[in-house]
This record gives structure tokens, C-alpha cells and sequence, in this order.
């Protein structure tokens, strides 16, 4: 969700593709349509605040309910089916070519005693189709509330964050020692941080899972490719997210790296 707020004001539609809403394959895992929520959820909520306050509140709201509304659909492998039985329909409605005009279509029943003829293509097997299951509190009662979803991924979360914590004091020795050897003027670029993430053994991916920001975000910042940036105010938030993960001076690294940030902006101009 790279623009602001593509649905504003939006609420939870049901002929809506709730993969194409998350940015997700329609044969993602569980976890990656996990993954793509969070995701989806951070990037909402750091859009509306670099907006100052020029997008209402409650059309942030209108659209993080949407993003959950969706991923409670594919998260339930009952409410999931449904929804794929659904996006097919409508794709085959949409292929589906008109009528010959050799071919008459019947008329519409007149009487309870008028036959309803479909006509299907030859060689078509007359099979019944089983009828898409009503996704209700009733029929459904293993559907996850909103914050029983919430409390889950953030357990899930917590447990990553235990782990990347780990890393950490486990190699804080040998950044101490990478980061003395810079000597006093050591300047956090890209570089820099790319060998202070291995030193402490985290992948670009965990990064992604404990910041909140994609792997290819992170993955831009430490190759300095400043172009995958729209704007200052998103890289300042990726980059004190990135500093406080792996336990690195959050002030130091935020204005070093904007400074050559700046600095390759002014030559590209």
C-alpha cells in the first residue's frame, strides 16, 4: 500500500478481492496473508500520521477495518473458500462470451408452470455445482473475532521480538567492537548497517516481521537506493524502526543516513 489510503472511507464490501486488498498471490500461505495484514495495518497508520492530520480519523478507521475485515475472510479456511468460489464466478462471467444470434434465449416464466431452459455449451458435463457455504456467527463459530485476531499476532509478534532480542545481547560484543574499529568518524550508511544486521545474525526478513517494514525497504536502505523512498518522512520512520530493532543509537543513525539521503536527492535534482 504504497499510496495513501487507496479506499478512503471505504467500509468492508463483499464483491470486493480481499487478495488484491492485502497484496497478496491467491495461493498465499496463512502466513504470508499474516504477514501482508501487519503490513497492511502499520502502513495505513504511518500514512494517515505523515498526512498531519489531513486525512479524517475516522477514515483511517474505515479503511484499518476493511484491511481486517479482509484478512478475517482469508484467514478462516471456511470464509476463505466462499470468497474463492466467488472471485471465480465472477471471472467466468466476465469470459464468458454473449449468445449467438442464431441462439433465441428463452423467455422469462410467465406462469409458476413455465419451464426455465439454460443453455450450456456442447459437451459441457451436466454436473451439480455444490452451492457456497453461508458464512454466518452460526455456521461459522471457529471465525476469530477482530481481538481475538489482534491478541494473536501480537503474541506471535512478541515471540519474534524475544527472538531478534536475543541476537542482540548475544552479538552486542561483537558490534561494540566492529563499531570502535570505525573509530570516531563512523557515519551509519547503508553499508554500515548491512554489516551491523549480520553481525547480529538477522535476516532481512525477521527485520520485516519486527519492523514492520517490507524486506525490500530495508533491503533499499542498506543498498542506498534512495530512489525506492516517495518521501523523507517515510525513510525517518523505516530507519528509526530499523535502528531500534537491532539495538543501534536511533538519533545517530536516523541523521547520518538522511544526510547522505539528502546529499543523493540534491545530485539526482
Amino acid at each position: 500500500m504504497t499510496q495513501s489510503l487507496k479506499h478512503e472511507g471505504a467500509s468492508p464490501l463483499e464483491h470486493e478481492n480481499y487478495y488484491k486488498l492485502l497484496e497478496v498471490r491467491e495461493d498465499a500461505t496463512s502466513e504470508e496473508i499474516r504477514v501482508a495484514y501487519e503490513r497492511a495495518i502499520h502502513e495505513t497508520r504511518a500514512e494517515s500520521l505523515a498526512g498531519y492530520s489531513l486525512v479524517p480519523d475516522e477514515e483511517v478507521e474505515a479503511e484499518i477495518q476493511r484491511i481486517s475485515h479482509a484478512y478475517m475472510q482469508l484467514a478462516n479456511p471456511v470464509s476463505r473458500k466462499a470468497h474463492d468460489r466467488r472471485i471465480a464466478a465472477q471471472r467466468e462471467q466476465q469470459i464468458m462470451p454473449p449468445p449467438p444470434a442464431s441462439v433465441k434465449l428463452p423467455p422469462s416464466p410467465a406462469s409458476p408452470d413455465s419451464k426455465v431452459i439454460y443453455l450450456r455449451p456442447q459437451g459441457a458435463a451436466l454436473e451439480s455445482e455444490p452451492k457456497a457455504a453461508a458464512v454466518t456467527p452460526e455456521s461459522d463459530a471457529k471465525t476469530m473475532s477482530l481481538q481475538e485476531m489482534q491478541n494473536s499476532l501480537a503474541h506471535i509478534r512478541r515471540g519474534k521480538l524475544l527472538s531478534v532480542r536475543q541476537k542482540n545481547l548475544q552479538s552486542e560484543q561483537s558490534v561494540q567492537q566492529f563499531l570502535a574499529a570505525l573509530g570516531e568518524a563512523r557515519i551509519f550508511n547503508g553499508n554500515v548497517l548491512s554489516q551491523i544486521r549480520r553481525l547480529r545474525e538477522v535476516s532481512l526478513d525477521e527485520l520485516a516481521e519486527v519492523t514492520f517494514v517490507r524486506a525490500s525497504l530495508l533491503q533499499a536502505i542498506e543498498e542506498e537506493n534512495f530512489k525506492s523512498f516517495v518521501a523523507e518522512v517515510y525513510l525517518k520512520g523505516h530507519l528509526q524502526s530499523y535502528a531500534r530493532a537491532l539495538n543501534l543509537p536511533v538519533t545517530e543513525v536516523t541523521e547520518d543516513y538522511l544526510e547522505l539521503y539528502r546529499q543523493g536527492m540534491r545530485e539526482k535534482g
